[in-house]
Order: structure tokens, then sequence, then C-alpha cells
């Protein structure tokens, strides 16, 4: 018996046309071929889903039973969808979450949420997500060239830095289609990996990305922004409790003497209070809806704490 593994494309949609399923070639396109579907309320935020043919690739079991395989196809597909809607909507129970959600609810871009090994971002245009003038990083902070001819030796090429235009880019959020939620990790839950998504698609969508290397663990200063915005998330879920936050971005340890936070207690290069300010001047309503989080709600909250400082401490130009 043929395991539908195995039939490339083409294959299987003869198959799929053939008796005894006679699927009309509409309904055949829709499997290989999936319309991006609008998640909710959010006028912008959509969910994708991986082909028939690349569902089938990455079953672990010999499929032989056509009309079942693709009943199961559509019903994770749905369910996909939901489980996003789902996530979207615990984020937003608190302000943090809707702060965060509104940066990415207001852009003039789009974000597709659609399937992918870990939870991660990948902006469509790398130099439009980065902001303007600012050279273009990868994950890891190291910079992104390309080849041009070297105008002082003819005929020959030289490796160009490709700067940042700020215009803003559609953004790719990478999210699995099952989340095992380690309740013992700080930041591991599918709501709080979701809004460190969200923090990251929500820069590149408005042209702020600065992916320039950071030390202490995080390995670039968005993954500072995301981290801290999610402990502040996390912190108000808590209801002004106490509650285990995330250390950094090498895995989910818990970061220590959290209160002392603004105090570079974890000897950062450049000190948090620095890192916030960059926040703050790139987005500046996210910045003005975080600082009203008091600590009755939230009692983890750098960037309240830091715009009390600030003025202690700077002089705002």
């Amino acid at each position: 018996m043929t395991d539908l593994r195995d039939l490339d494309e083409e294959e299987l949609k003869l198959r799929l046309a053939a008796p005894p399923l006679k699927m009309m070639r509409l309904e055949i396109s829709n499997l290989f071929a999936l319309k991006p579907e609008k998640v909710g309320k959010f006028t912008n935020i959509f969910t994708g889903f991986m082909s028939f043919h690349n569902w089938l690739g990455k079953r672990n079991n010999p499929q032989h039973n056509l009309r079942g395989a693709v009943d199961n196809f559509k019903r994770e597909r749905v369910n996909y969808r939901n489980d996003i809607a789902d996530f979207l909507e615990m984020v937003g129970k608190n302000q943090t979450g809707k702060a965060v959600l509104s940066e990415v609810a207001t852009s003039s871009q789009k974000v597709m949420v659609e399937p992918g090994k870990e939870p991660s971002v990948r902006p469509v245009s790398g130099e439009d997500a980065v902001h303007f003038a600012i050279p273009v990083r990868d994950g890891k902070g190291n910079l992104v060239t390309k080849e041009v001819p070297d105008e002082s030796h003819p005929g020959r090429m030289k490796d160009e830095e490709i700067m940042g235009t700020g215009k803003g880019s559609v953004g790719r959020i990478f999210f699995p289609t099952s989340v095992v939620s380690r309740a013992s990790e700080p930041a591991s839950k599918p709501d709080e990996l979701m809004h460190h998504e969200l923090v990251h698609a929500g820069r590149a969508m408005r042209g702020v990305e600065r992916l320039f290397k950071l030390d202490a663990d995080y390995d670039t200063v968005e993954e500072f922004f995301a981290i801290v915005l999610t402990n502040i998330y996390m912190s108000e879920k808590a209801k002004g409790g106490r509650i285990a936050l995330r250390r950094d971005h090498n895995g989910h340890k818990e970061l220590r003497h959290p209160e002392r936070f603004l105090d570079n207690v974890q000897h950062i290069r450049l000190p948090p209070g620095s890192l916030l300010e960059i926040l703050r001047k790139d987005q500046d309503k996210l910045w003005n809806a975080l600082v009203k989080i008091g600590p009755p709600n939230a009692l983890f909250n750098p960037v309240r704490d830091w715009q009390t400082k600030r003025t202690e401490v700077l002089i705002d130009l």
C-alpha cells in the first residue's frame, strides 16, 4: 500500500481528484495554496499553515488513508488558527499585553503567524525592519553584507554593509503547532512566548529594529527588549505578587534580584537604563502605556522605575 508521504505534490492532486474523493479543483487548490486567515478582531494579524504535501512530510507514521489524512489536516489547520487566537486573547488581558498588541495592530504593516519548530520572528524585509541608517544584522548581531562592484578595483567585488531604511516590514512569526508549557521555567507558557515574539514583530513592523550585539547572554538588544517587556507582562499577570522572571536569552533561567535590575546586577556592557532609553525613543506610545502600570499591578516594571529615575541622571534632549 502506497505511503502518501512518498508522493509528490502532483501525484497527490491526481489522487484527490480521482475516485473515491473526486475533489473539485478549487478544493484541491485550497489544500496546497492556503490563503492567510485573519485572526479574530485583529485586522492585520493573520495565520498561515503548511501545505497538505508539507504536512504529510512531517507525519512520523505511514499515511495510507487519503480521506482520513485530508480530514486530519483540515482539523489541525483550524485548531492552529484557534490556538493562536486564544494566545493573542490571553496576551491582551492585561495592560502590558494590550500595549504590545497595540504596537502591532496600529502598524501599517501586516504580520503572519505560521507553524515553526521554535518561536521566532523573521521580517520579510530585513533592511526595512531595521531603524533608518543603522546597519542590518542577523539574529546573533552579526553584520549582514552584500557584494557590490569595487570602484577602486575595476572587475572586483567587495562586501558592503546593508543599511536599514526604517520603512517597516511585514512580519512573520513562527510558532509551533503545539507548545509544551514548562511551568518551572520562566516565560515558557504559550501566551508568554507569544508576547515575546509580538515585541519583536512590533518593532520590525515599525522599522525600529537595532540588532546590535549585547553581552550577559542577551545576544542582541532586541532580545533584551523582548525579555524585559515579557517579564513586565508576567509580573502583571501575578497581580503585584512575586513571580519567577526570565534572566536572559540563554534558555529560561530565573532572573536573580529583579528588584535591583536597574542597578545592573547582570553587569551588562550597556546598563539597563541606557538600553531602555532606546526603547523610549523608538516607541514612545508603548513606553507611556507601560509607565502607567504601577506596583499594585506589576511589581517588576523597570520602564516605570526608569521613568522616575532617569530625570535624576539624564538631561532630556
